[in-house]
């Protein structure tokens, strides 16, 4: 809808001959307005007074951007393509995002830099997302970009659960026999163990294999499930180091003519 500003009041008279006076068609039209390119009508003068021009730049998408501080932004209000949750936002004059507001002015939830205890710009690192009015901290970076919740992960779907996401994982090929190391730093993946054809094999016998993975540190839990094969297998987790796991397992005896598959997924631990 394109702007239109006219008098509140409309005359119902017809206008006179004189094209020289201002008749009623004329005080009926819609006013002619003008402004400056990249430029919004309010007012950043402290106290009531004359609407002034704010500046804005727009881009080619129709996106708004200013160089000023923007609030109260309702519910769905869409900002770069995201919709904000909250009553009203503040976004600081340097472009950084601090505040969601409630519809009582009260500031609930904020983003702020840890080392600062709040208000920082968000290209920084270790940031903090809280809860001001239950003074509780929910999550945040650490200086290596990493998430850090305060508390913990609950999925209520009945299909996506939690777990690792494509890109987390990897396969590797053991070779020369089903003792040999094998590497893959990844944490999560598959173990395609030495294919083997008629070989004899014993529930008295295991075999160890040594997986060199940069992801594991010493306090990690290891766990590792048979993914394929038509034998039988005992697995167990024997050593867990930094940098490294061992696998032992057992098949249940007789002849074995396969290439079985072991899966694993790494769950960091701590023991502090």
């Amino acid at each position: 809808m394109a702007l239109s500003i006219t008098h509140a009041f409309v005359s119902s008279k017809a206008d006179g001959p004189d094209a020289t006076l201002v008749r009623p068609s004329n005080w009926n039209a819609a006013l002619v307005t003008s402004m400056a390119t990249a430029k919004i009508l309010g007012r950043a003068t402290a106290g009531a007074g004359a609407i002034e021009e704010l500046n804005v730049a727009v881009d080619a998408a129709g996106n708004i951007s200013t160089n000023g501080n923007i609030s109260c932004f309702e519910i769905g209000t869409d900002i770069s393509g995201g919709y904000f949750h909250g009553n009203a936002i503040i976004i600081d004059g340097d472009g950084s995002f601090r505040h969601f507001y409630d519809q009582d002015g009260s500031a609930r939830w904020q983003f702020g830099k840890a080392s600062t205890g709040g208000n920082s710009d968000l290209t920084a690192t270790h940031f903090l997302f809280w809860s001001i009015g239950f003074g509780t901290q929910f999550a945040g970076l650490d200086s290596n970009g990493l998430s850090v919740l305060v508390g913990g992960i609950t999925s209520i779907s009945p299909t996506a659960g939690i777990g690792y996401a494509i890109g987390a994982g990897g396969t590797v090929t053991q070779i020369t026999s089903r003792n040999t190391g094998v590497t893959l730093n990844k944490v999560s993946g598959d173990i395609v163990l030495l294919s083997a054809i008629n070989a004899a094999v014993s529930a008295a016998t295991s075999n160890t294999v040594t997986v060199a993975n940069s992801a594991v540190t010493i306090n990690d839990t290891i766990n590792v499930v048979q993914k394929s094969g038509a034998d039988k297998y005992l697995i167990f987790v024997t050593d867990v180091a930094a940098g490294s796991f061992d696998i032992t397992f057992f098949t249940t005896g007789g002849t074995t003519n396969e290439a079985p598959v072991f899966h694993f997924n790494i769950i960091n631990g701590v023991n502090s």
